[in-house]
């Protein structure tokens, strides 16, 4: 039905909308509308086939290669002369230094596209186009400034600047009273528009990024009248990355003056100056919001009260050089009462990331229900944390803590996890009460964490799909708890397990357990490890990927998985010096083993007395003989 429709569409609308890929051949004069599809890696754009096409209102580039991809055609200068029809121009990625002169012949132009464009400037003549309503110049890192004719451009009502390298907005932006979408707006120290320019710009919609607040005063900011733009979504803040203050007093003032609609949904304040935040912030008539980002604040000593924002789902907050303690005043709840309150209703994700002083976290009282529906939280890069974290998240189903080497807090209790991801946390303590939510866990990483950690039991963990331990350094053995009745025990999610860099690890359970989902199971330098899981070929009959590396007590396997696809075996030497000589007194089938399409034996020692060429023909004498239906097997051999 779909091509159906399409045929049909194409059939009504003739020679007057042209459709083209790649090269093209010379467009007819009836053609009012032309889609050129960018299917290959160096299209070119051949002016000189649409020259006939005079009455061309659409012209367009739908790019459907990677957005690195630019042209080289440069635009005729005559070219544009002669589409004086044309309303839509869509030049995106096009490699130029932006358009001719002639441009101001394109008196009928409504919307232009020169996205990813590497100019400098745009010519002062597009000042002309005074019935231009859209102009996107996303992603146009070369462009430092717009014409001082920019005013002009009265019917204008959607301006996308986004990513581009503007040092100032031109001089009477107010005259752009059609204006509704302004993506960015930059603050010039000396030269530009002030931000009060944006004071009679009543009809703002979308989001509005304002850079460089470290050039605004105190006048100019209130002029802007933030907080009469009712339509405006969302709205970023950023005081420059390397920019600093003698007054942070004034810096507060000048945020206080900032404050936007209670309509706002969205707002990010980034490299603010001063040391306490506006009451504005995280004032609960805001209630809309639902997304927070604060970062870079390095004078900052507390947070604001974010707490009893009623609709917040996700706070991200980040780089707070000064903060020391986060206490109740971020909940709301500063003052003792009796009464229930709840904090952070309805927030859902929580991210705190690189805070290099922050050392204690405060929780509310009792009678305050904080993180009821908390789903992810993320901690990373707080080297001097220690606690204490929230005690109980009933819906936590991720929790990621990274690089807190001095945490030593209680992890939170929930009974709905299943992601557990501990990273670089050596002094925190696993959890004693892990049942809580080993029912839910289906992901779990331990790196370089839980020093105290010396068993690990699996079935403990019935819907654990992966499991990744790394850097354990006081793990002795993976164990079975003994709460499962059945021998061996089913661990029948299973389907990923990785250990490596374990030093004291020795054994895994003497009786195996059965993982019939199992399709990799890796182990790296674990240098005391003497032996795999053992019935290996029935207890995991999914097998398919096999690392073996740097384990060089490993004893050699009675029997190979058989579904093996790859197997790598790096400096185990004794899994591979006596593996032969295991084969003499045991009816071991190397067929097994060169069944898989890849075979990596790699070691330093082994070699002095099994040489690889040995290696290789007494598996390749073995699976020639009874493996002959093989289509295909690699084997490969480094010495």
């Amino acid at each position: 039905m779909h091509h159906f429709v399409n045929d049909l569409a194409q059939f009504v609308s003739g020679k007057f909308s042209v459709r083209v890929e790649g090269n093209y051949g010379e467009v007819e004069e009836s053609a009012r509308y032309l889609l050129h599809l960018v299917a290959c890696k160096f299209p070119a754009v051949h002016w000189k086939a649409i020259r006939k096409a005079v009455h061309l209102r659409t012209f367009m580039e739908l790019r459907l290669v990677d957005k690195s991809v630019s042209f080289i055609d440069e635009i005729p200068h005559d070219l544009l002369i002669k589409l004086k029809c044309l309303r839509v121009l869509s030049l995106e990625g096009i490699y130029h230094k932006g358009l001719p002169d002639s441009v101001t012949g394109l008196i009928h132009l409504r919307y232009l596209d020169l996205s990813g464009a590497k100019m400098h400037m745009l010519r002062e003549s597009i000042g002309s186009l005074y019935n231009l309503e859209t102009l996107k110049l996303v992603g146009c890192s070369n462009l430092q400034e717009l014409p001082n004719d920019f005013h002009k451009l009265v019917n204008i009502r959607y301006l996308d600047i986004t990513f581009t390298s503007l040092k100032w907005m031109p001089l009477f932006m107010s005259a752009l009273t059609n204006l509704q979408n302004l993506s960015d707006f930059f603050v010039g120290k000396e030269y530009g528009s002030s931000i009060g320019e944006l004071g009679v710009l009543s009809d703002l919609h979308g989001s509005l990024f304002i850079h460089n607040i470290e050039h605004i005063g105190f006048v100019d900011s209130e002029k802007a009248k933030l907080n009469e733009k009712e339509f405006l979504q969302k709205l970023t803040l950023e005081w420059g990355e390397n920019s600093d203050t003698e007054n942070s007093q004034q810096e507060k003032a000048i945020l206080n003056m900032l404050q936007p609609h209670i309509n706002l949904k969205e707002l990010s304040i980034y490299n603010y100056l001063g040391t306490e935040f506006s009451n504005w912030v995280g004032n609960s008539i805001f209630r809309n919001v639902l997304f927070i980002e604060l970062k870079g604040s390095k004078y900052c000593c507390k947070l604001p009260t974010l707490g009893k924002l009623p609709s917040l789902k996700e706070l991200r907050i980040a780089k707070f050089d000064g903060l020391v303690s986060v206490g109740s005043e971020f909940y709301g709840n500063e003052t003792c009462s009796s009464v229930v309150t709840e904090s952070f209703g309805s927030l859902e994700t929580l991210r705190i990331e690189n805070m290099s002083a922050w050392e204690d976290w405060k929780q509310p009282n009792e009678t305050n229900k904080a993180f009821a529906v908390l789903k992810e939280l993320h901690i990373n890069s707080c080297p001097r944390l220690t606690g204490d974290l929230p005690i109980n998240l009933p819906s936590l189903t991720l929790l990621v803590i990274r690089d807190c080497k001095k945490l030593i807090s209680s992890l939170p209790t929930t009974s709905s996890l299943r992601v557990f991801n501990i990273d670089n946390c050596g002094n925190l303590k696993f959890p004693s009460r892990i049942y809580q939510f080993n029912q839910t866990l289906t992901s779990m990483y331990l790196h370089n964490s839980f020093d105290s950690l010396e068993l690990l039991s699996l079935d403990i963990f019935p819907n654990l799909k992966s499991l990744d331990v790394s850097g354990c350094k006081n793990l002795k053995a993976i164990t079975i708890s003994g709460k499962m009745r059945l021998r061996p025990p089913i661990l029948d999610s299973l389907c990923s397990l990785s250990i490596s860099n374990c030093p004291k690890l020795v054994c895994f359970p003497t009786e195996g357990f059965f993982a019939p989902k199992l399709t990799l199971l890796s182990i790296d330098n674990c240098e005391e490890l003497k032996s795999l899981p053992p019935k290996m070929d029935h207890h995991m009959p999914s097998l398919i990927e096999l690392q073996l590396w740097r384990c060089p007590q490993i004893q050699p396997i009675e029997k190979w998985p058989t579904d093996l696809r790859s197997v790598s075996i790096w400096n185990c030497d004794q899994l591979i010096a006596r593996q032969l000589e295991w084969k003499q007194s045991n009816p071991i089938d190397f067929t097994d083993l060169t069944a898989s399409q890849a075979f990596t034996v790699k070691s330093e020692d082994c070699f002095s007395t099994i040489t690889s060429s040995t290696l290789v023909s007494e598996i390749d004498r073995k699976a020639l003989s009874s493996s002959s239906q093989k289509k295909s097997f690699v084997k490969r051999v480094f010495r």
